[in-house]
Formats: C-alpha cells, sequence, structure tokens
C-alpha cells in the first residue's frame, strides 16, 4: 500500500528496554507480539493480518488517508472500523512491544510514585509496573514517542520498558494513581521593598553681609 510506515525508533543509547531485551511480561491482560517482520510493514497491512478490517476496508481508509493530517489507522478509527484497544494490538505489533489490557493488567500502584503526574499526562504514559530485570513498565499509547520515554527514565532513574495500551484507558488509570508528590511552588506574597529616600539636607544660607 502507498503509505509511509509510521516514524519513531528509540533513540540511540536512549535508556530503553523491549521484549527481547528482559524476561517476558507475564500477567493477566498482555499479550505479547506474534507477527514476525511487522517492523518493516504497513499498520494497516498489520490491522488486516490481525483479523480487525478485511482488505478492502483498509484500501479505502488509504485512499482516504490522502487528506492532509489523516492516516489510514485515523480514518478507521473514526468511522468505527476498529476500536481504540485494536489499534492499540496493532501498534504494539508494529513496534515489536507487549500489549496490556488495563481492564484486566493487575497495576503495582507503587510505580506511580516515582513519576509526577504532569509529566505522565504530558507524555500519556502510565507507570503500570516494574519488569522480572527491575525495569519501569510504562503503558503508552504512542510507542514512536522515544524523546517521552527517554525523559521519564531520566526522571525515574530506571531503565523503561514500554508496552502499548489504549489511549482513553491510559488516560482514566492515569487519574486514578497517585504520583510523587509534585513540588511546592512559591507561598505567592509579593514582598515589596521601599525605598525611602534619605531627607533633604538644607544648606545654610550665607550670612548677611
Amino acid at each position: 500500500m502507498s503509505v509511509d510506515p509510521l516514524p519513531g525508533a528509540p533513540l540511540p543509547g536512549a535508556p530503553l528496554a523491549g521484549p527481547a531485551d528482559g524476561p517476558a511480561l507475564s500477567a493477566p491482560g498482555v499479550v505479547a507480539p506474534t507477527l514476525s517482520g511487522a517492523g518493516r510493514r504497513f499498520l494497516s497491512d498489520i490491522l488486516v493480518e490481525l483479523g480487525f478490517v478485511d482488505q478492502t476496508d483498509a484500501e479505502h481508509a488509504v485512499e482516504a488517508a490522502r487528506s492532509p493530517g489523516m492516516t489510514p489507522e485515523k480514518v478507521l478509527l473514526q468511522s468505527g472500523a476498529i476500536t481504540e484497544e485494536q489499534l492499540a494490538r496493532a501498534l504494539a505489533e508494529r513496534y515489536g512491544l507487549e500489549y496490556i489490557d488495563l481492564t484486566e493488567f493487575p497495576v503495582d500502584e507503587s510505580a506511580a510514585a516515582l513519576l509526577r503526574k504532569t509529566a505522565a499526562k504530558r507524555y500519556l504514559a502510565a507507570p503500570v509496573g516494574f519488569a522480572g530485570d527491575g525495569a519501569l513498565v510504562l503503558a503508552v499509547s504512542d510507542p514512536a514517542d522515544s524523546l517521552g520515554l527517554s525523559d521519564i527514565a531520566v526522571m525515574t532513574k530506571l531503565p523503561v520498558r514500554p508496552a502499548v495500551a489504549a489511549r482513553s484507558e491510559i488516560a482514566k488509570l492515569l487519574e486514578t494513581l497517585d504520583f510523587m508528590e509534585e513540588p511546592v511552588s512559591g507561598s505567592g506574597d509579593v514582598v515589596s521593598t521601599v525605598i525611602v529616600p534619605p531627607e533633604e539636607t538644607v544648606l545654610d544660607e550665607p550670612p548677611e553681609v
């Protein structure tokens, strides 16, 4: 199909981990990638192979995506042809990552204490637990955001292991977790300094002659 593959590859040296870098995640709601060579294929093709759409619908979405700002997957999502969960599954396959169904996955709420909510919401990334090698497992909707993943790795001082989840489920989870306390802002009191000019010195008038 005549569409460009999704952009985004891990930055060189970025402290990111993937399924091949550590023990597989083993918990309810986790689906490991199964398609070989998915990283070299288009997302619309992956959606077809997973059985989420048929070939005809995918081709129509490619044609409709010629409009500025549109992609085949966005067309399919907006038309109701696929769900957010199915898109997340296809993205996970595309990037060779696990998919996490957050309605089933047992979230380790202690992981959220390593990150501030403002950062989690900025990158739409939810800390949901720890891998067997100690990496922080992050549920993300955009696995191509390697800069965001790198930032979180720096903030938490842990290697980050992204797993893909549905965008709406991540947003919902972020409202329930107890994150690291945000820095306390200033009291807001304005201290003003009043500069009092020195009293004027009255020069003695010259004596009358």
